[in-house]
């Protein structure tokens, strides 16, 4: 035999275990202990290995493998292990030469005929000798060894280089960022290699510490972080460190740098962790060369960029074409590598090697470019680049890259579909709750739209779907994108589930409960469909805010208990709910019977809490009355001239309130078209529902009072939202309400939400459908600043809720409140042909 397999987590003895191999003059197949049953047995009948060394836990998992392949099965924590220590060295070893076979790592097993990277002694010690010839390692370096033997990146990096030079090598098999910072302050760590996924977590931790500070402390931060930057940058003063000392005692002092590689480091994060006091070298390579190839130096880091050439290795970009990235020309073509590290082919597959060898240059099949200094930046995977229906070739990770930059989306991928570019989405619903953000799906199509106003329109994501799992990743961090297309979209896209068909004994228990029971049969009925403990309210049960209230009502009128609006919104899954209702059930007994649940007429009745009311400006004084005579006439100069302002069918208001005004919304400055357009009788009587993110500092707070605006969290606080709306009604005053919800993206009106026609339906009020024109190229999404551009404001006649009962039920809309909203939004449409 020649080949020996190691199947092992990283351990002491997985070292032992490869230099021993060495030493005997044969070939180490390393292979990850994650690989499935068929990867495996597809991998030993390629490598014909007799010896596999394994430990008593993998090969409990696998035993059914290795018992088929009649093989020697080592076990490393066993006495066999301790006996195989204990013998001495045979005096007939074999005398190993540099192109001897050293390791055979395979990339890939999912296929019949897996691909084996055949890695000489030649290769190893030409790739350290590059690496080493840098100087930035030395023997009084610490290495941590937190990435997997078997992958070469790490077996390079973490293992080979430290050996060779007689380094401190600390092995840790956590993934948690806690232990993992922990682990480096504790063992004075000095080289930290790492996957990007990790420097993302740490990059997230230490902006949400600084987004925690108050707004002026914030600002002073990121000021005195920019400046530090620059001294940094230019005075070659790595002052950061001092500044921000918290942090770096974290990692420990003796920190030198961090080593990037494995897959993509978003120039972002790169930057910001260098302006944090950190040393990021991002470097490349790839198994079949041994694996290194490029680095940053220290002195001459570029962000974005994998750095510069090895010493002795050479790179090259063959096929290029003409491109410009922010209007430099540059020519992308493949990635070629040429040196001692070049692997001696794929192990049994002559043809593929010759494919991927062409006179001496290994042909990587990355996509990149050299700068004028000869620094590499990579743009792509040659077979991952999309080609969509209209012939565009598209970089899934640059997109991906682009779009999770929102904290609102945790993990991403791209994928085409019908030729078009569609996604699969991890939201962050950590960040979800601590924003009090309730409507996801609605939320994560904000933000694409947002994102996507500033790409050509190839490049916008036309469509997605959320998954509540991680994506599927290797163990450095790339998304396996075969996978996430073929299982994850498909699993994604299917709306109704079927539940487990065993329960855990603790979950039965559970479900056995009376008032479980009635929650459960509650659901099912409302939302006539299966529910299960596990759903997820909003992505697999389709629950908006509005509908989570509707939901709390008639719990509330089921069991006989009150909820508060807050605690709901915390909840993510009936599991969540059925938790929080137990909790209140048990701190108010009362009778168990399904009654009729409760109505929004009953909702809207109840007055606000006094000290909400107190808050509500009901009665304009003599400093509003001025101050907005005053606001009205600066406004007016300024639209009528600037913008061209103008109103058509003002004499469509009605002359008595109540009354909700219901505009399309495309601005910012649409509220302020509204004020200026409108009589100053009418404006004194009108209150505006505005976005309380907006009006919580000192800038524009103080606008709440004079301008009637009632600032609300609009998921979070629905409920109190169309109560304090039904309050101002009852008390004769008008509303302006943008039913859409939020900005659109273009000129199209987006689909109305069911609040105006809650209050329309319960309260018999009227709706004035309004069209503002040209809405949209006054400030649009993903703008900075306004623009001039033409406004006509467009009022159309009131419309009784009756009658739009009537015509929403001629759509087929059985709800009434989304009937009337559905043909409030017609009408308003209607209003953009005038």
């Amino acid at each position: 035999f020649n080949r020996v397999i190691i199947i092992l987590e990283n351990c002491p003895e997985w070292i032992f275990i490869y230099l021993g191999i060495l030493k005997a003059g044969l070939t180490a197949v390393p292979l990850d202990p994650q690989l499935s049953v068929q990867e495996i047995k597809n991998i030993l009948n390629d490598c014909q290995a007799e010896i596999i060394f394994t430990s008593a836990k993998i090969f409990s998992k696998t035993d059914r493998i290795f018992n088929l392949t009649n093989k020697k099965i080592i076990i490393i924590d066993s006495n066999q292990f301790l006996d195989i220590l204990k013998r001495p060295l045979p005096d007939n070893l074999p005398s190993v030469k540099a192109d001897n076979l050293a390791s055979i790592i395979y990339t890939s097993g999912t296929v019949a005929k897996p691909k084996g990277v055949a890695l000489t002694h030649k290769n190893f010690l030409s790739d350290f000798e590059s690496i080493s010839s840098l100087g930035l390692i030395t023997s009084n370096d610490n290495f941590i060894a937190l990435l997997p033997f078997y992958h070469a990146y790490a077996f390079m990096v973490t293992l080979l280089s430290p050996l060779f030079l007689g380094a401190k090598i600390t092995i840790t098999q956590s993934l948690k960022s806690e232990e993992i910072i922990q682990t480096l302050k504790e063992t004075e760590v000095t080289i930290f290699t790492v996957v990007p996924q990790i420097l993302n977590q740490i990059h997230k931790s230490i902006i949400d510490g600084i987004n925690k500070k108050t707004f002026i402390l914030r600002l002073f931060i990121k000021t005195s972080i920019d400046c530090l930057w620059l001294m940094r940058k230019y005075l070659k003063l790595n002052l950061a460190k001092f500044f921000l000392g918290k942090i770096h005692q974290k990692f420990g002092y003796r920190l030198r740098f961090i080593v990037s590689g494995g897959a993509r480091l978003a120039p972002r994060i790169c930057g910001d962790l260098l302006k944090f006091g950190f040393t990021v070298l991002e470097g490349y390579g790839l198994t079949e060369a041994s694996p290194v190839v490029s680095i940053n130096l220290p002195d001459k880091i570029k962000p974005g960029s994998v750095g510069m050439a090895l010493p002795k290795i050479e790179i090259k970009i063959v096929d290029v074409k003409d491109y410009k990235i922010n209007l430099t020309p540059y020519k992308i073509g493949e990635v070629a590598i040429r040196g001692h590290n070049v692997m001696q082919g794929y192990f049994n597959q002559p043809e593929l090697t010759q494919e991927v060898i062409k006179d001496g240059w290994l042909l990587t099949g990355d996509l990149g470019y050299l700068d004028k200094d000869g620094a590499l930046f990579l743009t792509g995977r040659k077979k991952e680049i999309l080609v969509l229906a209209s012939g565009k070739n598209i970089d899934p990770e640059e997109l991906e890259t682009y779009y999770a930059s929102s904290p609102y989306i945790k993990e991403l991928c791209i994928i085409e579909k019908d030729g078009l570019l569609e996604a699969v989405i991890l939201p962050d619903f950590d960040y979800f709750k601590q924003k009090k953000e309730i409507n996801i799906r609605a939320k994560i199509h904000w933000v694409l739209e947002n994102l996507s106003v500033k790409l050509p329109s190839y490049k916008r994501i036309m469509g997605f779907v959320l998954t509540k799992s991680p994506l599927a990743r290797t163990h450095l961090g790339k998304l396996k994108r075969y996978q996430i297309k073929e299982d994850y979209l498909r699993l994604c896209q299917t709306q109704i589930k079927e539940g487990p068909s065993i329960y855990a004994e603790q979950d039965l228990s559970l479900l056995n409960q009376e008032q479980v029971k009635l929650i459960m049969r509650f659901l099912n009925k409302e939302l006539k469909r299966p529910v299960y403990l596990d759903d997820h309210l909003e992505l697999d049960l389709g629950i908006d805010s509005i509908a989570r209230l509707d939901l709390t009502l008639g719990l509330e009128k089921l069991l006989n208990i009150s909820l508060k609006e807050e605690d709901v919104a915390k909840v993510s899954t009936v599991r969540e709910l059925i938790f929080l209702v137990n909790r209140i059930f048990k701190e108010k007994k009362g009778p168990l019977a399904l009654k009729d649940t409760a109505t929004w007429g009953e909702t809207l009745n109840q007055a606000p809490l006094p000290e909400i009311v107190k808050k509500i400006h009901l009665k304009p004084d003599i400093f509003d009355f001025i101050l907005n005579v005053i606001a009205k006439i600066i406004f007016y100069f300024l639209f009528r001239t600037v913008w061209r302002l103008r109103i058509k069918g003002k004499e469509n208001l009605p002359a008595k309130v109540p009354y909700i005004i219901c505009p399309n919304h495309a601005s910012y400055l649409d509220s302020l078209f509204i004020f200026t357009a409108l009589p100053l009788k009418t404006i004194l009587n009108l209150y505006f529902i505005g976005y309380a993110a907006l009006f919580k500092y000192w800038i524009s707070s103080w606008l709440i009072k004079p301008g009637r605006i009632i600032a609300l969290e609009p998921t979070a606080d629905i409920g109190l939202s169309l109560q304090i709306s039904a309050f101002l009604l009852n008390k004769g005053k008008a509303l302006c309400i943008f039913p859409e919800g939020g900005r659109s993206i273009d000129e199209n009106i987006n689909e109305f939400k069911k609040g105006v026609g809650i209050l329309s339906y319960e309260l018999k009020i009227p709706l004035i459908p309004v069209y503002i024109k040209g809405s949209h190229f006054s400030w649009p999404r993903g703008k900075i600043l306004p623009r001039p551009y033409p406004i006509q404001i467009i009022v159309g006649k009131p419309q009784k809720p009756e009658e739009l009962l009537y015509r929403g039920r001629q759509k087929g809309i059985t709800d009434n409140y989304a009937a009337i909203s559905s043909a409030l939004r017609d009408e308003v449409i209607k209003l953009t042909q005038s």
